[in-house]
């Protein structure tokens, strides 16, 4: 499989050079490819390494926000997992993108960042309207709600999290 964000010499992609020489089916050919064995988009993969231009570039093209790999992830859930908090803004604020959105094993976007702790994201899917409290019996079987992960986590900031945003407990978990 190719990778459309590896960058030559002079720090551009394939993307980049679809874009400049306004080549429609090149870019037509990279967007509409799946790629590796989770079927990735394209917006999935700029999603995942952060690339807040390609991201936003997909989105005005009109692709789908909330498309989804083999596994049910959507670009916020990856963006969401790994950190990248200008994609997930972007994602939701301008793809208008699902935060309360499940994958296969029942998680959403509000799980990976906690299950990852990336504090930032946590602030900001919780700003955004995530539930703390989401939860669905699946795969993830014990039905974990991102709350009680924070909190069962013994050396983990986000407990301190719970006392910034008392949302967080006001539901009950």
């Amino acid at each position: 499989n190719i990778n459309p964000f590896v960058e030559d010499n002079d720090g551009k992609t394939s993307l980049d050079y679809a874009k400049e020489g306004k080549k429609a089916e090149i870019l037509k050919a990279l967007i509409n490819n799946k790629y590796g064995s989770e079927q990735d988009s394209l917006l999935h993969l700029a999603a995942m390494v952060g690339e807040v231009n390609a991201v936003r570039y997909l989105i005005n093209r009109g692709i789908d926000v909330n498309s989804r790999n083999a596994i049910f992830h959507t670009p916020l859930h990856l963006a969401a997992g790994i950190g990248h908090v200008e994609v997930v803004k972007i994602l939701v604020r301008e793809g208008n993108a699902e935060i309360e959105v499940f994958d296969a094993r029942n998680q959403t976007p509000m799980h990976y960042a906690v299950n990852n702790k990336k504090l930032e994201i946590v602030k900001l899917l919780l700003e955004l309207g995530a539930d703390v409290n989401s939860a669905r019996v699946g795969q993830n079987s014990m039905k974990l709600s991102p709350i009680h992960i924070a909190v069962s986590n013994t050396n983990y900031d986000e407990r301190d999290l719970v006392f910034g945003y008392p949302q967080m407990l006001n539901k009950g978990a």
